[in-house]
């Protein structure tokens, strides 16, 4: 999976490695976006593994899922909507983001769930505005 792809807006080239081929999927959009919301796995305690999507934290792909998204990390709109979420129910933090143009790609889901793939050389933790009870 070590295929780059490239998205160019307005004289910006972002380039995303170790993606799947065609992803981030088109439409994707590359302006602002925030408040957004990454659920903490250990309480409120930011760790490196919270921003690590399912394929890097080397999980296996189950068959039927895009491995796109299964690439992505997961935000969310409304952090209250966490909790339908079976796999997330018991956790209790999130990190607020307010992510600026042009340091990756997102597709929003009607339902207000994200997938976020970061652009070469920017770190969405560094977008972190506060971290809330979910």
């Amino acid at each position: 999976m070590a295929f780059a792809s490239m998205t160019h807006l307005m004289g910006i080239i972002l380039t995303f490695s170790g993606l799947p081929a065609s992803c981030p999927p088109a439409p994707r959009d590359t302006n602002a976006i925030g408040p957004v919301f990454r659920v903490l796995h250990n309480g409120n305690t930011v760790t490196a593994y919270d921003w690590l999507s399912h394929q890097a934290r080397g999980e296996v792909l189950k068959p039927g899922m895009d491995p796109c998204r299964f690439a992505s990390l997961s935000l969310f709109k409304d952090p209250s909507v966490v909790k339908k979420y079976k796999n997330l129910k018991d956790k209790t933090h999130a990190a607020e983001l307010h992510i600026p143009a042009d340091v990756g790609a997102h597709t929003t889901k009607k339902n207000g769930h994200v997938d976020f793939w970061c652009a070469d050389g920017n770190v969405v933790s560094g977008y972190v505005a506060q971290i809330v009870s979910i």
